[in-house]
């Protein structure tokens, strides 16, 4: 009888429950040792969700777990009633066997280690029932440590050497995993494929469109990456998608999928300010397919709890702007980038509530009046008959805040400021410290400047390069200014303009963070 493809050698015995069978691969005992099982479970788990395990693994009896997310995948499935327990993945690996052929209730009893080789020994009782929608899945918590290869009947599935290295996880976001349309997708050189329908051998190829863009999208320093996908099943459709892929210790983990449209010409991504945005051209609702892409859109997506969503839907008149809200007393104002003066933010607007809460979270002890970068969408309305906002040249109705990001700034994530905060208390000697992208400098450096309320030049400067500028990637830099303090009033902007050799103003950039001086 065929227990799982996998037995290699099998002892009968009869137990007063019923009749047993033990099998296990055969080894040598004298150089073989035991691994403890720490923990240990059996049940049943639906035939539906068999793609929940590993691809490669999928059709196995045997195979591993390797790291949290791929584990409380597989629990929801086999145990969805309770939460998956705590695994410390960094030291500990979960084996599993189930059934293959037959429904047997199994558990395993034994796991050995031989020249960096997993066997799992499991028991299952003996019956002649087909598998229909469900099996028989035992898992075992055993140490990582030693453990190269998984051996499954002829076949060794290989260990990463580090937890989460399995699903989702790689060197880069070219070969880590996304999830389209509810299929694990693992491109190689960004190109895999995926199954037209569960149980289909039809195959779906799935392409990178384009190289990866990179930028902070979950508030932690580290460099993600956002990328569109293209799905092409062998019809007239082309189906573009866009996904993240979040740095998680210098390992790319993929997310979510995000459909786009049907045959679009995309245009640009970018992560901007902890977002992913995307702008393309599609058709108008009563254009055929046959036509060519020519309106111009944008979406806007966010991370939630490590899920990629769409922002909207925005009104006809709504737009996404990036900017500073600065509340205090008798101030409610939002200054979008690319403007010279605040708009009013309508006290009826849908979102208010939010913005505030957001703003004194973020900035409990500030200085009254300190700027907060946000992201909002909204749309321009008139100015209110009376109360402070008639001061100011237009207003804003803010319908959704999408990002309050302390952080954030107007370049699109070219350059990070550390040192000092927007809103910062600023003396002479002011040291400045932060990190830019390479295209930043010329030469090492870039010009810094600080100026009073007024716009009147108080210090110039340079920043400079304290490693290799000549990349793509973030290089950390240094400034310092010397100034006297200026008598029109104790408000200031700090600027940290691009080195622009050619001189041409299409490639001028600068970043301002508003200070205070003391």
């Amino acid at each position: 009888m065929k227990l799982g493809g996998l037995i290699l050698a099998f002892a009968l015995w009869i137990a007063s429950a019923g009749s047993w069978v033990c099998f296990a691969a055969a080894s040598a005992a004298s150089e073989t040792r035991d691994l403890p099982l720490l923990q240990s479970w059996s049940g049943d788990y639906p035939v539906s969700q068999l793609e929940r395990l590993p691809e490669g693994q999928r059709t196995s009896g045997v195979g591993y777990l390797g790291d949290a997310a791929r584990f409380t995948r597989v629990w929801q499935a086999f145990n969805p009633n309770e939460n998956p327990p705590a695994i410390n993945f960094a030291r500990h690996l979960v084996v599993f066997s189930r059934n293959v052929d037959f429904y047997n209730r199994t558990s395993i009893f034994k796991v050995t280690l031989k020249d960096g080789v997993a066997e799992v020994m499991a028991m299952a009782t003996l019956s002649a029932l087909p598998v229909q929608d469900k099996v028989a899945m035992a898992l075992a918590v055993v140490p990582r440590a030693g453990v190269k290869f998984i051996q499954a009947g002829s076949t060794r599935f290989p260990v990463s050497d580090e937890a989460g290295q399995e699903w989702g996880f790689a060197a880069d976001p070219l070969h880590a995993s996304y999830i389209v349309e509810g299929q694990e997708v693992r491109p190689v050189a960004g190109r895999g494929e995926m199954k037209s329908a569960p149980g289909s051998a039809t195959k779906i190829k799935i392409s990178v469109f384009g190289k990866p863009v990179h930028g902070d999208l979950d508030g932690d320093g580290g460099d993600d990456a956002a990328l569109l996908l293209v799905q092409q099943a062998g019809g007239s459709g082309t189906f573009y998608y866009v996904a993240a892929a979040l740095n998680v210790n210098g390992a790319y983990r993929g997310t979510n999928a995000v459909f786009l449209g049907d045959r679009i010409a995309p245009q640009h991504v970018a992560i901007r300010n902890g977002m992913v945005v995307v702008d393309y051209a599609d058709r108008r609702p009563e254009e055929p397919m046959s036509a060519q892409p020519s309106v111009g859109k944008s979406k806007y997506l966010t991370l939630k709890d490590g899920t990629l969503a769409a922002v909207g839907p925005l009104g006809e008149a709504e737009q996404v702007l990036e900017g500073w809200v600065t509340i205090g007393h008798e101030v409610r104002s939002f200054r979008p980038c690319m403007r010279k003066t605040d708009l009013w933010l309508l006290g009826s607007s849908t979102a208010l509530n939010e913005i505030m809460a957001a703003y004194r979270e973020a900035l409990p002890g500030a200085k009254p009046y300190t700027p907060m970068f946000m992201v909002i969408a909204g749309s321009y309305a008139a100015l209110p008959a009376e109360g402070f906002g008639v001061q100011y040249e237009a207003a804003f109705f803010a319908t959704q805040l999408l990002r309050a990001w302390p952080g954030g700034n107007c370049t699109g994530g070219y350059i990070v400021v550390d040192s000092p905060a927007a809103g910062a208390l600023v003396t002479s000697p002011l040291k400045v410290r932060g990190a830019a992208r390479g295209s930043w400098f010329f030469e090492g450096d870039f010009p810094l400047v600080l100026m009073d309320g007024r716009g009147k030049v108080v210090a110039k400067g340079f920043c400079t390069a304290k490693k290799e500028w000549m990349t793509d990637e973030f290089v950390p830099f240094e400034g310092t200014l010397e100034f006297k303090k200026p008598s029109a009033g104790d408000k200031g902007m700090l600027i940290f303009k691009r080195n622009n050799p050619t001189g041409l103003p299409e490639h001028d950039d600068a970043l301002e963070v508003p200070v205070f001086f003391r």
